[in-house]
């Protein structure tokens, strides 16, 4: 029993400051992309109707299909999605230009990388569905065969203004900002 004791007690440094990095992954992260993308999100897609100005359609039923009649299950897969656009663009910016994530002297740069990759990721994807798989019945099918290019440029929108809304929310002269540091 009491080797049991001694091992709890040289693990507790490492739990404590995988704790710690946890925490601070959440606060200064998770929590502020989370903010952002909701109001992305919500601003763009239902309050400005993006997608319809994309479209060219007031009442479209991809649009419908996708925000409306599966809302919950696209909102949660866009979550996902637009954290991978990111992901890559982080990966980018920070092994092949060495930027550090909180360096703002870059943050034009680091936007550009972002716009970037997300004209990228969405340009292959459009080619693929487009050019390179039959077309079926799968939403995004439809979707890349219905809007052509325009989806693309809607991608963009969408994730650049997301990582942008990313770093306001993180400003420290921004109200959540003071919200987040009391969690």
């Amino acid at each position: 029993m009491k080797w049991l004791t001694t091992l709890d007690i040289s693990f507790y440094p490492y739990i404590k400051i995988y704790l710690i990095y946890k925490r601070k992954m959440w606060k200064n992260i998770l929590l502020p992309y989370s903010i952002a993308y909701i109001l992305t999100t919500a601003s763009l897609v239902y309050f400005f109707k993006l997608p319809n100005w994309v479209i060219g359609e007031k009442n479209s039923p991809l649009i419908h299909e996708y925000y409306h009649k599966n809302g919950i299950t696209s909102f949660i897969f866009d979550y996902f999605l637009i954290a991978f656009y990111l992901l890559i663009a982080y990966l980018i910016f920070s092994r092949v230009f060495h930027y550090k994530w909180d360096d703002y002297r870059t943050n034009i740069q680091k936007m550009l990388i972002v716009g970037f990759t997300t004209l990228f990721i969405s340009s292959f994807f459009w080619i693929l569905f487009v050019y390179g798989i039959k077309k079926n019945n799968t939403f995004f099918s439809r979707w890349f065969h219905h809007v052509g290019y325009k989806a693309v440029l809607y991608d963009y929108v969408i994730v650049s203004l997301t990582y942008f809304m990313f770093h306001i929310v993180r400003d420290k002269d921004f109200f959540l900002s003071k919200i987040i540091d009391n969690i």
